[in-house]
């Protein structure tokens, strides 16, 4: 429909109070940005200035596309000013595994936030089987997860392994030193689901 160089050329049609003075700000001929507001006006199917003999002046709706350029291009200076110093914002549907809710995520979550104050986190806990299904979805942005579960296509970076351990009251079973798997599957264990 239109973009920030019409939009330029609109403002600075406007802000000159017309177009002989707008090509000389902007180093364009005349005669192209008169071509450019009539095209323009002709995409858009209205008048954006009102032409007599005096010069030109912002219709109605010209007013308010200059206004809401505004705007669009104050926000657009913001996006580009927040990539370019690498400063990242907006929702990370992140998923994780039960285990790194208990052991990476906070330190993870902390330093994050230390160097993206505008990034904020939805937090998913499931299997690393469903986490798979949701990032194929697009349920998830980022999930920390089994590699051997990570569905195709998808970019991998590989995190510092995590021990994780078997844990037992001392009163509560008398286990040899070391305990072996016989040992152990002999017990009721609690324990993550199958297919994690």
């Amino acid at each position: 429909m239109f973009g920030f160089r019409d939009l330029a050329i609109i403002r600075a049609i406007a802000r000159h109070g017309g177009f002989r003075a707008a090509s000389d700000s902007l180093g364009l001929a005349q005669s192209a940005i008169s071509r450019r507001v009539r095209h323009l006006e002709d995409r858009m199917g209205m008048t954006i200035f009102q032409r007599d003999g005096r010069g030109v002046r912002l219709t109605a709706a010209g007013r308010r596309l200059v206004e809401e350029s505004e705007i669009l291009i104050a926000q657009r200076d913001r996006i580009l000013g927040e990539l370019t110093q690498g400063l990242m914002a907006g929702v990370v549907r992140l998923g994780v595994a039960e285990t790194m809710t208990h052991t990476v995520l906070p330190r993870m979550l902390t330093d994050l936030r230390a160097r993206h104050p505008q990034l904020r986190f939805e937090i998913s806990v499931d299997t690393s089987e469903q986490m798979a299904q949701m990032l194929v979805a697009d349920g998830l942005d980022v999930a920390i997860m089994m590699r051997d579960q990570a569905p195709r296509g998808i970019n991998l970076t590989p995190l510092p392994p995590v021990t994780l351990g078997w844990f037992v009251a001392p009163a509560h079973f008398d286990l040899p030193r070391p305990a072996g798997i016989d040992d152990l599957a002999a017990l009721p264990i609690v324990s993550f689901p199958k297919t994690t």
